[in-house]
């Protein structure tokens, strides 16, 4: 049941949530052109990711309130304090570069800050899992934390801009993210992890609402507000 209304409620608020979003960009001047190597023929506002950003967010505060069994420990709730920092940061970055435009080096900066923000916030990549190898390496236990915390810098940065690449065609990076959250949901979900399998389906409640209006042909894109939130 809360799986079910945490997944709906960010669906409904993203789908009221990107009219909106799309008005504010034609305010703000958040506009693609056509021309060059954009393929529409006419101007479509990009500042879906703040619908997205809302909905996720809203959803996930609204079922903290709601839902009573809703329970994390101190160090999951201190981490959510972190990915709540860390994704506004990158929204507003992304914001700033759909409306005004910003320079790979400026982006690349902001990027490793919201990182720098997470690992901050006790995210790192203590432990991973190699192919054909029986036992995980333990960054932590063989002493080598800051390789950890390297990895965590790099893949958090990575995924930002894997995600930003992808988003060249309509539906194309909001279904693959939708695609994944799901994922991801059905992983936290077998092990047990309530808040993470919450925080999931908030994603890809967002996500549907948003591809509502992103499918082809598009009627705005998530711009780099929404795909660097997403990475």
């Amino acid at each position: 049941m809360t799986y079910a209304l945490t997944f709906f409620v960010a669906l409904a608020i993203a789908t009221i949530a990107t009219p909106v979003s799309m008005k504010l960009a034609g305010r703000w001047g958040a506009i693609a052109y056509p021309g060059g190597r954009h393929i529409h023929t006419r101007q479509i506002p990009c500042l879906g990711g703040l619908a997205i950003y809302a909905a996720f967010w809203s959803a996930a505060l609204i079922m903290q309130v709601w839902d009573k069994s809703y329970a994390m420990d101190a160090l999951s709730k201190m981490q959510i304090w972190g990915l709540f920092l860390g994704s506004t940061i990158i929204l507003v970055v992304g914001i700033w570069d759909d409306i005004l435009g910003l320079r790979p080096l400026v982006k690349l900066f902001w990027q490793i800050i919201a990182a720098a923000v997470l690992i901050g916030f006790d995210f790192s990549m203590n432990m991973i899992s190699l192919p054909f190898m029986e036992q995980s390496i333990n960054f932590q236990t063989l002493g080598l934390g800051a390789i950890g915390v390297l990895l965590m810098l790099f893949w958090v940065v990575g995924l930002v801009n894997t995600v930003n690449v992808s988003d060249g065609l309509d539906g194309l990076a909001a279904g693959i993210c939708f695609i994944v959250a799901l994922l991801l949901f059905w992983s936290a979900n077998r092990i047990g992890q309530l808040p993470a399998a919450n925080l999931t389906l908030a994603l890809a409640g967002a996500l549907l609402g948003f591809l509502f209006f992103n499918f082809p042909p598009a009627r705005v894109f998530m711009g780099d507000s929404g795909s660097m939130f997403l990475g």
